[in-house]
């Protein structure tokens, strides 16, 4: 039914163009109609590069060729004259039965099927297709922000969204190559699909994850997603107990876990302790949620020892512990 449609309305087209209607005689003397040598070529090409399809045609004598693109219905040539307006379109006889149809700077709705036709008494004709591949294409609207906040133990999903042609592939990938922890028994390397979702998130998924489409066409696309999980703060203490004697130097060390990041600092007698000559405060960030907190105190006084507390606080609560600090000689006394 199409190829009737697209006849009728391309012989409505012809009858506009005196060239053609003058070699639409029928040629006499019992000579060989026109016929096809083997089908219209398919084609496939990359949005922005070129396509050629290709119509051979033996015996067209004093006969013409046109090319006709059925799904917008209209007609690009006839002989070798481009009637579209499109200049992307050309139309080369590559020699006396091909008949090539070129098309620049491809765009998508170059798409769809192409009919060769010669102007035969009925006519005939050969349907060919062009297939526009266009690279993926992440669309943010449909996908998840590049910034997604969730408590600990709370549930998240992760949504991205691509276009293509051929339909793109969606597979899920950390940044840092640890596996995706997908339940506390499931944990893969890669996750084919568009959602991640994650059950009971702990602070351990915190992290980008890529989302990666691909369907063929290079190049591929990846959207980076930042996974915070938010937590209150736990305080570890690598040595609760430590000693030292007077006049010698030493550090304490507090490492603590919290997102957002938690304000921490060390009390001494219920009081803060500050950098001075004597103190050495030091912070050093592990990764999004890990901190440790150094102080140095030089030059052991009587004053100096006792319990040093470590303190920590953010958004979602507090937590503290304690370093007992002995002076040496007081352990040796016992």
């Amino acid at each position: 039914m199409a190829a009737r449609v697209s006849n009728r309305v391309l012989q409505s087209l012809l009858a506009l163009h005196i060239v053609w209607a003058v070699h639409c005689a029928t040629i006499g003397g019992g000579a060989t109609l026109p016929s096809f040598v083997g089908p219209v070529t398919n084609a496939s090409a990359a949005v922005g590069k070129s396509a050629i399809l290709t119509c051979r045609v033996q015996n067209l004598t004093k006969y013409m060729v046109a090319w006709f693109h059925m799904d917008r219905k209209m007609l690009l040539t006839i002989h070798k004259t481009v009637v579209t307006r499109i200049p992307r379109f050309a139309v080369i006889q590559d020699d006396p039965i091909t008949w090539s149809l070129h098309i620049d700077s491809v765009a998508r709705d170059d798409k769809g099927k192409y009919m060769c036709q010669v102007n035969t008494e009925p006519m005939i004709s050969q349907v060919g297709y062009l297939d526009v591949v266009v690279p993926p294409v992440i669309v943010d609207e449909l996908s998840s922000e590049s910034r997604v906040v969730v408590q600990e133990n709370g549930n998240v999903t992760l949504t991205c969204h691509a276009e293509g042609n051929p339909e793109p592939r969606i597979a899920w990938m950390r940044e840092d190559k640890r596996p995706i922890t997908l339940t506390k028994r499931n944990k893969v390397e890669k996750h084919n699909d568009s959602t991640l979702k994650l059950h009971k998130v702990s602070r351990r998924d915190m992290g980008a994850y890529l989302c990666i489409a691909v369907n063929g066409v290079p190049p591929s696309v990846s959207k980076r997603i930042e996974l915070k999980v938010q937590f209150s703060p736990i305080v570890l203490l690598p040595n609760q107990l430590m000693s030292a004697p007077k006049g010698s130097s030493v550090w304490l060390e507090c490492k603590t876990e919290a997102y957002p990041r938690a304000v921490t600092f060390w009390k001494h007698n219920h009081t803060m302790v500050m950098s001075t000559n004597k103190y050495k405060l030091e912070e050093f960030h592990h990764d999004d949620y890990t901190t440790t907190v150094k102080l140095t105190i030089k030059q052991l006084e009587p004053g100096d020892f006792g319990k040093y507390l470590c303190y920590s606080r953010n958004s979602f609560g507090e937590n503290d512990g304690t370093v007992e600090l002995h002076d040496v000689k007081i352990q040796m006394d016992r």
